[in-house]
C-alpha cells in the first residue's frame, strides 16, 4: 500500500489543493484538435437531462472524470449538481483545459490530465464567495492605446466568456486581488460558445441564491482580456500547451 500525501493552502474565498494520484481503469485520450474532444457532459443532481456535444468516447472519458472527481475532490457533505470541460484563462491570457464543476456549495475549477486518468489540483470558491457575473464575448486590450480592444478568437472565432467575480472584500494580499476574477470560455471546436456560457451563468445564479438567500447580479457586458505577455501566451495557446493530449 502506498500513502501519498496531500497538501492545502486556504485563502479566504478559495481553496487550492494538490491530489493524490490513484490510478483509473480507463486509458482514453483528449485532444482539442483531433476527432475526440471532450466538450461538456453533466451527470444527474439537477439541471437538465445529461448533455454531451462531442462522440461517444469524448462522452465517457469526461464522465469518467466527473465520476472520479466526485469521490476524490468534491467534500462528503456537499450535493454535485453539473460538471463542464470549460477553457480557463488566466491572468497570463494562456488557455487551459479544465473540468468546472458546481455543487449546492461551491463552484471548483480541477486540473484533470485525462491521458492519465487523474485530478491533479483544483480550484474551489464557496458560492456564497460569488460577487457578481460577467458575460460576453471576449476581447483584448491594445496594448499601445489601452482605450481600444480587437475580438479575442479561439478557433478563428470570436468566443463568448464568463467571468466569475469572488471575494473581492475578503482578499487583501497581491496575489488574491489578481485572483479576483476567473475568465471561462467553452471547449469547443466550433461555434462561439455562447449557449453554454449562459447555461454556467445561469447554474451558478441560481446555487448561489439558493445557498445565500440574495440574488446574484449578471451583466451581459464585454469580457476584456489585459494584453499581458502576448508573444509567450499566443505561442502557448497555438501549440496547446494547455490542453491534455
Amino acid at each position: 500500500t502506498t500513502t501519498t500525501s496531500t497538501s492545502t493552502t486556504t485563502t479566504p474565498a478559495t481553496t487550492y489543493a494538490q491530489l493524490p494520484s490513484p490510478p483509473l481503469q480507463h486509458s482514453r485520450s483528449s485532444s482539442r484538435g483531433g476527432a475526440v474532444v471532450p466538450l461538456t457532459y453533466s451527470t444527474g443532481g439537477g439541471g437538465g437531462d445529461d448533455e454531451a456535444a462531442a462522440s461517444s468516447d469524448s462522452v465517457e472519458q469526461v464522465k469518467t472524470a466527473l465520476e472520479h472527481c466526485k469521490t476524490s475532490v468534491l467534500g462528503a457533505n456537499e450535493k454535485y449538481k453539473k460538471g463542464w470541460v470549460v477553457l480557463f484563462i488566466n491572468q497570463w491570457n494562456k488557455e487551459q483545459e479544465r473540468l468546472l464543476i458546481i455543487t449546492d456549495k461551491n463552484l471548483y475549477r480541477v486540473k484533470y490530465d485525462f491521458k492519465s486518468k487523474k485530478p491533479i489540483h483544483y480550484d474551489r470558491i464557496d458560492l456564497c464567495d460569488i460577487d457578481m457575473l460577467h458575460k460576453g464575448y471576449l476581447k483584448l486590450e491594445g496594448v499601445v492605446k489601452k482605450d481600444t480592444t480587437t475580438d479575442y478568437k479561439i478557433n478563428g472565432v470570436n468566443a463568448f466568456a464568463l467571468r466569475v467575480y469572488a471575494g473581492k472584500k475578503k482578499n487583501t494580499s497581491k496575489w488574491s486581488k489578481e485572483q479576483y476574477c476567473r475568465t471561462y470560455a467553452a471547449f469547443r471546436v466550433d461555434g462561439d460558445g455562447k449557449g453554454e456560457m449562459n447555461e454556467i451563468a445561469s447554474q451558478i445564479a441560481r446555487r448561489h441564491e439558493y445557498r445565500s438567500g440574495d440574488a446574484l447580479q449578471v451583466t451581459d457586458i464585454d469580457v476584456v482580456l489585459k494584453n499581458s505577455a502576448p508573444v509567450l501566451s499566443t505561442m502557448h495557446n497555438k501549440l496547446g500547451f494547455g490542453k491534455w493530449k
